[in-house]
Parts: C-alpha cells; sequence; structure tokens
C-alpha cells in the first residue's frame, strides 16, 4: 500500500470467491430511470449531488444482486438504494465534534423513516427535507409491489441498518476503535447486509417459508453473506478511508484500524488478517449453501442463490464504483484499488473466529 499526499493506492490479497459474475441486462435503462426519479424531487440539483449518484450507481449494485428478477420491481430498489446512500452517506463521513452534533438527531430520523415504510401516509417526516417526498413515494411503490411478510422482513432489516448506523455515529465520538467481535456486529449492520439482501424477495416475487427463513442455518448463511460484503466495502473504501483521514481529518473507522489497533499490525498485515477472515467465511458461506440447496424449494432456493451474486456482485460493483475512486468528487481515481480473485479455497474453513459469529460453523456440520 502506498499513501502519497494526492493519491492512495491499496493493493488488496486475492478474494476467494468462486461465484460467476452476473448482471441484469436493463442495468443502463434503470440507472437512467433513477436518476430521472430522483431529479423529480431536486435531489440532481448540484454537481455534487450529481456528483454523488454517478459515484454510487445503484443500478449496477441491484443489476448484480438479482440478476434475474423483473426489471420493473427492481426499479423500486434502486431508487431506495439511490435514496439510502444518499443519506448514509451524510452520515459517513463525520469528524468526532459533528457525530457529537449529529447523534442527538439521528435516532428520531431513523424512527419516523422507518415508520414511513410501515404507514406511508403517516407524515411523521418533516416537510423541509428533500428526502420526504421521495421517501414516501417509495414507501407506497414498495407496498404496492411486496407481500405483507416480504414487506416486514425488508423493513425488520432496514430497522438493523439505521440502528448499526446510530452505533457507528456514536462509536465515531470514542476515542479509540471497537474490539474486533463488536466490529463485525456493527459492520454486518452498517453495510446493510440484511437491508439489501431482504429485497431479494420482493424483487423476484417469491417468498420462502418463514420455517426456512428464520432456521438457525439459513440465519447463518444471511448474515455470512452480510459480513463477506462489509468486509469487502471495508478493504474497498480503505483508500477513500485513507484519503479522507489525510485531507479533513476524518476518523477512520474499518475492519483494516480495527485489527491494527487489537493487534498492533502495521497496515498491510492487518490488511491481509482482514482478507484471510473473509476468505474463511465465504468458504463457510458455500459450505452453509450446499446443505442449504439441495433440499431447498424454488423459492428458498432463488433467495439462495442471489445471496451468492450479493456476494460477488457487491464485489464487482465495488471494484469500479467512483464513490471509492474519486474520494471528494473532484478527484477522478484518486484511488487506485488492486486485487484479483481466486477459485482456490482457504486450507481449512473451521478456524478460531470472534464469539459474535462462531456459533455459525456449527451449522455447517
Amino acid at each position: 500500500m502506498s499513501l502519497a499526499r494526492t493519491a492512495v493506492t491499496v493493493h488488496i490479497p486475492p478474494l476467494y470467491c468462486p461465484i460467476p459474475p452476473a448482471i441484469h441486462p436493463q442495468s443502463r435503462l434503470l440507472q437512467e430511470r433513477s436518476v430521472r426519479w430522483l431529479a423529480t424531487f431536486g435531489l440532481c440539483g448540484t454537481q455534487k449531488a450529481r456528483d454523488q449518484i454517478f459515484g454510487i450507481d445503484a443500478a449496477d449494485f441491484v443489476s448484480r444482486l438479482t440478476p434475474e428478477a423483473d426489471h420493473e420491481r427492481m426499479q423500486v430498489f434502486v431508487d431506495w438504494a439511490h435514496l439510502s446512500l444518499l443519506f448514509d452517506d451524510s452520515y459517513d463521513l463525520l469528524s468526532p465534534v459533528a457525530a457529537h452534533h449529529a447523534r442527538a438527531g439521528f435516532a428520531p430520523i431513523a424512527v419516523k423513516i422507518m415508520r414511513t415504510f410501515e404507514a406511508p401516509r403517516s407524515a411523521v417526516l418533516s416537510d423541509t427535507s428533500a428526502f420526504t417526498p421521495a421517501l414516501h413515494d417509495l414507501a407506497h411503490r414498495t407496498h404496492a409491489i411486496a407481500t405483507p411478510v416480504q414487506l416486514r422482513r425488508m423493513i425488520e432489516a432496514q430497522r438493523i441498518w439505521l440502528t448499526c448506523v446510530a452505533w457507528e455515529i456514536e462509536q465515531k465520538t470514542a476515542p479509540t476503535p471497537p474490539d474486533l467481535n463488536d466490529y463485525i456486529v456493527l459492520r454486518m449492520g452498517t453495510v446493510g447486509g440484511l437491508a439489501s439482501s431482504s429485497w431479494i424477495e420482493i424483487l423476484n416475487n417469491t417468498q420462502a417459508a418463514e420455517t426456512d427463513m428464520a432456521s438457525p442455518r439459513m440465519r447463518a448463511l444471511a448474515e455470512a453473506a452480510g459480513l463477506i460484503v462489509g468486509i469487502d466495502q471495508d478493504l474497498y473504501s480503505y483508500g477513500k478511508d485513507l484519503w479522507h483521514q489525510q485531507h479533513d481529518d476524518t476518523p477512520l473507522l474499518n475492519i483494516i484500524h480495527v485489527l491494527a489497533h487489537a493487534y498492533g499490525y502495521s497496515a498491510e498485515e492487518a490488511l491481509t488478517e482482514a482478507v484471510i477472515l473473509r476468505n474463511h467465511v465465504m468458504a463457510l458461506f458455500l459450505a452453509l449453501r450446499s446443505r442449504i440447496l439441495p433440499m431447498a424449494d424454488p423459492h428458498l432456493a432463488r433467495y439462495v442463490t442471489d445471496l451468492g451474486h450479493y456476494i460477488r456482485g457487491t464485489a464487482d460493483w465495488g471494484l469500479h464504483a467512483q464513490r471509492y475512486r474519486n474520494p471528494d468528487g473532484r478527484n477522478p481515481n484518486a484511488i487506485q484499488i488492486n486485487h484479483a480473485f481466486t477459485n482456490t479455497p482457504p486450507s481449512d474453513i473451521f478456524v478460531s473466529v470472534p464469539p459474535a459469529i462462531a456459533w455459525w460453523w456449527d451449522q455447517a456440520t
């Protein structure tokens, strides 16, 4: 890894991912529609906002998540992904002082967002926010396409995401990073692991049985997918995080920084350890998947298959997304990310892991 005043290059060891890439053929149409939708609510009014939306490119992400889904249903999630990431970005790069001020007001906003999804006409959000009419529109459209069960699963997953964002804001005011065990729980939430995968059934118009979705093995599979995505995004965003630390003193909160602080690693050593952990969780995901798929009905099989697409698709999206390469919208390719995938698994999936996720390995036997 090299760090200069104007550029950052991050070298990532090979990521184990034997899942082939896939993308929906309507990806570009979905993006064009979403940009027009955002513009109707005044959310593309500045060059900075347009650069943010270009950097997010939510249609590419969603098209890789559910490459065989109905594109009209996918449009709803593309629009929500753009809106939610714009919202998330407003809290992502807070200084400790800004985080101190933000934490007091975040909880009411989070609760009101969830209530709007639960009851679109609840009128709890501020009329002065540009996000409010867009969120109202999304809530109505989501209710129109989702079954009550799909809607409940999605809302509960969004609630986990927002709860963990609140924890993250609080953590930004702390003098030291959390330990690895806490960070893993935090990161699974802030990356929106379940918040994203909860849309798979809505987009495919499928609904797996509650007994299947709530089983420990399925929970472990879905959580493992979320952690893999969270670590991958930490790897891809590490250069951006370093860039902002260098230019505006934004504190680091990233698995690499957490590992370095906890175990005294250099940055390169911590990055390598993060990839080792990630690759072992990937091997576990595949082992769990191989236990579930042979007995899965078509609805569960679609969900499980798209969890794999979620992992590979988010990695492919993250590799080229400008949000990780152009940290402030004014420095294209200020961040260089070098890495490749590998089909070679780690030697043993049953390794020592943090207690917060150790129970996953019990489900593979």
